[in-house]
């Protein structure tokens, strides 16, 4: 059922999208047409969730998405210029944080 889902889902993206087809067993480029870009996103998603979240439930992982398509859309600018972005995308949101573990010495935690 959701692979039928998944295929009428597709059928639409097609007539908006401009894609081809690679088959790895013959070719790995056609052209303009590769995979390299979604095999980088997917080596920087690894490499964080691995590396630095360790192990990411599967009912989470769409919460960690966002955060590496922000990473990968942004990989060719500097570190601070990555901050900067992610620093103007805050303004006008209120940023709230919650500490399940007891401070005596902040009663706002």
């Amino acid at each position: 059922d959701q692979v039928r889902e998944c295929a009428q889902a597709m059928a639409g993206i097609r007539d908006k999208l401009p894609h081809g087809i690679i088959r790895h067993k013959s070719e790995y480029v056609r052209g303009a047409v590769h995979t390299q870009s979604i095999e980088s996103y997917w080596a920087i998603l690894k490499r964080g969730l691995y590396g630095t979240f360790h192990h990411v439930d599967a009912a989470y992982l769409g919460m960690y998405l966002p955060e590496f398509e922000f990473r990968y859309n942004r990989r060719e600018i500097t570190d601070a210029e990555r901050f900067a972005a992610l620093i103007s995308e805050t303004r006008g949101a209120r940023l709230t944080w919650f500490c399940e573990t007891e401070q005596p010495e902040n009663p706002y935690a």
